[in-house]
């Protein structure tokens, strides 16, 4: 029923709130049966509609609905559905897109950091991308912050993390973005607009998924490393280009969260309060800048352009990010005051009397 009635998925998953942990393993299964299943004459239902631009009801439902589910009941085998997506974009099949993405975005709690709407953004979104996590979320979505289950948002991670599954799924992601441009599924050609949109998705859930893994924001909680995890999976980015065809801009992009770890450890170690760790960890020394890095470097272009830019400018280029060099000051102090003022309206709502009753009258009338 919720693959055609999609008011219904809500109600739904609260609704299994009553049933046994068997049964929602259970659900789990027939969910993946019916990403997986046929249109009753063998045949692989379509995911998308008549001319492949929009994603049929059935698909859309199922992917509101996996999200509502895992975030709601985190304890369920979540392994499966990752495999059989894992699978789906190593055929180079990208209806399923939506699964992944409603995921990370819904169980993960990474909303706020979708790039499927950055052409919709305002001003003030648009400076909050500049910043750090937490601007991205205070400006997402206007201070609005969703109620997100972080034990759906660990785990998650940990399937993900198993296994180097993650990275398996962002190289597959990778590639494919690649191949959208030049070849398609079956015969016949592919019109302009739903390629754009087919390479559009691809690039949002890849830019996604390798957000959501090398953020380390969460390891104080947690109690592990991130980075660390996501570093002992990362092929070398020699590898990535030679080994897995990955262009250069696409390399250094899967690669740049290490190579900013290691090119601002010190750093970071004195924000922490631990300046007197001067050695880098191990799992960093891969992607530092050493003589290995910079002989590695000379096979990302072809050896006539080593003649017109110098080894330095090429690897600041692809190591530095938006934030090194736009720092969003005047949002920070922005969203700084409004907070402030949001605490000094709690306070005086705590504290009762004349001006209290004046900030509930206040509000009522903007109600």
């Amino acid at each position: 029923k919720i693959e055609s009635y999609d008011n219904l998925i809500l109600m739904m998953v609260d609704t299994f709130q009553f049933a046994t942990e068997l049964s929602l393993d259970v659900m789990g299964y027939c969910l993946l049966l019916s990403l997986g299943g046929s249109d009753g004459g063998g045949q692989r239902r379509s995911g998308t509609k008549m001319g492949g631009l929009n994603t049929e009801q059935w698909l859309a439902s199922l992917e509101t609905f996996t999200g509502a589910f895992y975030k709601k009941f985190p304890d369920v085998e979540l392994r499966g559905i990752l495999l059989y997506l894992t699978a789906r974009f190593r055929d180079g099949e990208s209806s399923e897109l939506g699964v992944l993405r409603s995921l990370i975005k819904t169980a993960g709690g990474y909303g706020f950091v979708d790039y499927d709407s950055t052409a919709s953004l305002s001003e003030l979104q648009l400076d909050g991308r500049c910043g750090s996590r937490l601007l991205k979320r205070e400006t997402s979505s206007f201070g609005v912050v969703d109620n997100i289950n972080r034990k759906a948002s660990q785990h998650l991670r940990a399937v993900l993390q198993g296994g180097d599954l993650g990275v398996m799924m962002i190289l597959l992601l990778s590639q494919m973005r690649l191949k959208i441009l030049y070849t398609k599924a079956g015969s016949g050609t592919e019109h302009v607009k739903v390629i754009g949109n087919t390479y559009d998705d691809c690039e949002a859930v890849l830019c996604l998924l390798l957000e959501f893994l090398s953020d380390s924001s969460d390891d104080q909680v947690t109690g592990s490393s991130t980075k660390e995890k996501f570093a002992a999976s990362m092929p070398s980015l020699e590898d990535l280009h030679t080994k897995y065809g990955l262009d250069t801009a696409v390399a250094w992009m899967l690669c740049r969260p290490l190579i900013r770890k290691s090119m601002f450890f010190k750093d970071d170690n004195k924000l922490a309060g631990n300046a007197s760790q001067k050695v880098m960890p191990a799992f960093l020394e891969r992607f530092a800048a050493s003589p290995d890095m910079t002989k590695s470097c000379e096979k990302l272009l072809p050896q006539g352009a080593w003649k017109n830019i110098t080894q330095a400018m090429f690897q600041a280029f692809y190591s530095l990010s938006i934030y090194d060099i736009l720092c969003p000051e005047e949002r920070y102090n922005i969203e700084i005051g409004r907070l402030k003022k949001e605490v000094e309206r709690l306070i005086i709502l705590q504290k009762g009397g004349d001006a209290a009753r004046g900030q509930m009258s206040a509000l009522a009338a903007a109600a």
